[in-house]
């Protein structure tokens, strides 16, 4: 197999990346640069990543990438057997890939947009910090009672949020802080599971420009 990702954090890379090794599947990442999607498209017919090649198969989208290997590869399983828990973890699955992604693209953007782009704007910012300072104040609730958002082991609902939050903490995009304990110790056991690590290279030379 083979995953086409690109190197600026990209929350659905990773969790791509994460339900890959969750699976312990052989595989190739391939990354391409963010400006010239030209092979993704030719692969895949879109220029969006991340995409799976798997022999004749073609796999565009993190969360349709992630539905293949769960049947695919069965086990480790990814989804809840339980229908209700596995409605669950679908849901905030989307909510993580939909919303939660959105709060934190647009803050990370205002704060190291170009200096073309114009001035950071300082009232959105703090909307979007308020968004997600309630968005960890609820994720926190969740965690307070297990070790994982669904069960006792991580679901595609778990990879797709720490993907995100992992843009947030290990990209320094905000402190986490103490009364966050509840994510940061769930973040801890979710990077213990499997050895994706955030590529900061393209962050850290945005984050320069900003300075």
């Amino acid at each position: 197999m083979k995953l086409y990702v690109i190197n600026t954090g990209c929350p659905y890379c990773l969790k791509a990346e994460f339900v890959l090794e969750a699976k312990r599947a052989a595989y190739e990442k391939i990354v391409v640069p963010t400006e010239d999607r030209s092979l993704v498209q030719q692969i895949s017919g879109q220029g969006k990543v991340p995409v799976l090649v798997d022999d004749s198969h073609v796999v565009s989208d993190s969360t349709a990438i992630a539905r293949y290997l769960e049947e695919t590869i069965p086990e480790p399983a990814l989804r809840p057997k339980q229908e209700d828990l596995a409605g669950l973890s679908d849901l905030l699955e989307d909510w993580s890939d939909e919303v939660f992604v959105g709060h934190v693209f647009d803050y990370a953007w205002e704060k190291y947009k170009p200096e073309d782009e114009g001035p950071p704007d300082h009232a959105l910012m703090e909307r979007t910090l308020r968004q997600i300072e309630a968005d960890m104040e609820m994720l926190c609730a969740v965690l307070r009672q297990r070790p994982f958002l669904i069960a006792e082991s991580p679901c595609a609902a778990d990879a797709a949020i720490w993907a995100c939050l992992k843009l947030v903490r290990d990209g320094k995009l905000l402190d986490m802080k103490a009364a966050w304990k509840p994510v940061s110790d769930w973040l801890d056991r979710m990077d213990q599971r499997v050895p994706v690590r955030l590529d900061l290279s393209y962050i850290e030379k945005h984050r320069r420009r900003s300075l």
